[in-house]
């Protein structure tokens, strides 16, 4: 945030202002604010992208109820955010005896 006569940075030291940037813009990086919605985010990402590999790692080693090889269980598109995108894999929503 910029004043609009010189474009110097607004210097925010406390206040409800203050409070709903840091949540807003706070990741945590750079000793930014740890609680922030891109913080939040991020850590739910982690632990989906987490989940789903681990669930995959397992669920490959076994056998589907139709026959073959376990395969993936889950797939996400990490560049759109894992939690968001993190849904069955289309052989499994196609036919449920691939589980």
């Amino acid at each position: 945030m910029q004043w609009g006569g010189n474009e110097s940075d607004v210097k925010l030291r406390s206040g409800e202002l203050k409070g709903l940037i840091e949540m807003y813009n706070g990741d945590g990086e750079n000793g930014s604010y740890r609680g922030g919605i891109p913080y939040y985010q991020n850590k739910l990402d982690e632990f989906a992208k987490g989940f789903a590999e681990k669930f995959n790692d397992q669920h490959s080693e076994g056998k589907r109820l139709g026959g073959g090889d376990g395969g993936q269980f889950f797939t996400y598109d990490a560049s759109k955010g894992v939690a968001a995108t993190l849904t069955l894999d289309g052989e499994i929503l196609d036919d449920l005896k691939k589980t």
